[in-house]
């Protein structure tokens, strides 16, 4: 299989993308184009710092992107409304098309969860007690601060907006 290039969009024939996550350029920088292309120098950032591990180039002075969304808008597609660009083994520097997808925050989460990289803040049994608990002023208060959650996490699980598939609490009783 053969490395495929093709031009990021806004930026033709100055930049472009691979789809195995590579970028190359050929502008010089005076900004003057090229005959023969450079590789950009593409290195995840540092966690907490702006990029959160995931690999960033600049094209031009003030254009900051994430390659993997420009591997996904230039050989998928633009970005769909109501969707995020997923990485499929969760390593944010794999910027392989066959790697990447887009999907809803929602899948996201589920697959991080799932792979173990996303703890669930309550369990189901976490939920039932939360329920249980007596309504009296300051109780999401208190249970955030037992669970080592925010209150309105504890507010969703209380008033049934989350966790939807566990029966409400008179029903499991009868």
């Amino acid at each position: 299989m053969t490395e495929r290039w093709l031009p990021v969009a806004g930026h033709e024939g100055r930049y472009e993308v691979s789809d195995l996550g590579r970028v190359r350029s050929f502008v010089n920088s005076r900004g003057n184009l090229k005959s023969v292309p450079t590789y950009l120098s593409l290195r995840p950032r540092k966690a907490g710092n702006t990029g959160h591990g995931y690999v960033i180039v600049f094209l031009g002075q003030d254009d900051r992107r994430y390659v993997h969304e420009l591997v996904l808008t230039t050989f998928v597609g633009p970005r769909p409304p109501g969707m995020e660009s997923c990485h499929g083994d969760d390593v944010r520097h794999n910027n392989r098309l066959g790697n990447l997808c887009w999907g809803t925050h929602k899948k996201n989460l589920a697959d991080m969860t799932s792979r173990g990289r996303r703890k669930a803040l309550l369990t189901d049994d976490d939920v039932r007690c939360i329920r249980a608990e007596p309504n009296f002023y300051g109780v999401c208060a208190m249970l955030a601060r037992c669970f080592g959650v925010k209150s309105a996490v504890i507010e969703k699980a209380r008033r049934g907006t989350s966790f939807k598939r566990l029966l409400p609490l008179e029903m499991e009783r009868a």
